[in-house]
């Protein structure tokens, strides 16, 4: 897929009640400035260990996240960040959530989640999680810290868009992720209702929010 290609997103298999939701917050907010703190290897290592954890076991998964990837994970994560962190003085909030979906993406493409099976037989189990364990943990990680830190930081968070609990939607997520993990940032927009930038995901500069402030002008 080139810069310009916009993914094609599958229609609706069905939708998961937004109560089936992908926001985990109590396994992501026990401490206090997890903007500032989770800049740290160490801490990010140790927060991003026992979220992925707590939320597989939430969704009947026994999940671990390899210790061995945490610093290339976590290293190209914050290179990407504050290459470009100049944005986050035009548009703060957008920032943020834009530092999330790299997040995301760098998780999808270093593949560091292993999936070590099912806690237990769940008839209940989320459909979301079962189409990608490894994806959704990830997404479930990124969004529920994304919302933590949103809130800690005194800006609005967010609600889950419709296309957050749609199966076919998840799945166009999965197959266009695999060949191009870069479009796990325009994915996280379109979960949490923004407008997604699929040409150029990985450029602050073109993402919508930044675009309609006029202080971008000052810094292209």
């Amino acid at each position: 897929m080139n810069d310009y290609d916009q993914p094609t997103l599958f229609g609706s298999d069905f939708t998961v009640p937004l109560s089936r939701k992908l926001i985990y917050r109590p396994e992501v907010d026990k401490s206090p400035d997890l903007m500032h703190r989770v800049r740290g290897l160490s801490f990010f290592k140790r927060h991003l260990a026992h979220g992925i954890a707590s939320i597989g076991r939430r969704e009947g998964l026994a999940a671990r996240f390899e210790d061995a990837s945490a610093a290339p994970v976590f290293l190209n994560w914050i290179d990407a960040v504050f290459a470009q962190k100049a944005y986050a003085y035009v548009d703060r909030r957008d920032y943020i959530i834009f530092g999330a979906g790299i997040l995301l993406k760098t998780l999808l493409e270093e593949q560091p989640i292993r999936l070590l099976g099912a806690t237990s037989a769940n008839d209940s189990a989320n459909p979301i999680a079962m189409i990608w364990p490894q994806g959704f943990l990830a997404t479930s990680y990124c969004l529920s810290l994304l919302d933590a830190v949103l809130d800690q930081e005194g800006f609005e968070t967010f609600s889950l868009a419709s296309a957050a609990g749609d199966t076919g939607v998840w799945k166009s997520f999965r197959e266009n992720v695999t060949e191009d993990p870069r479009l796990a940032i325009p994915y996280l927009d379109l979960f949490i209702g923004n407008e997604p930038n699929w040409q150029t995901p990985t450029w602050a500069r073109s993402r919508p929010a930044q675009l309609q402030n006029g202080k971008v002008r000052l810094l292209m």
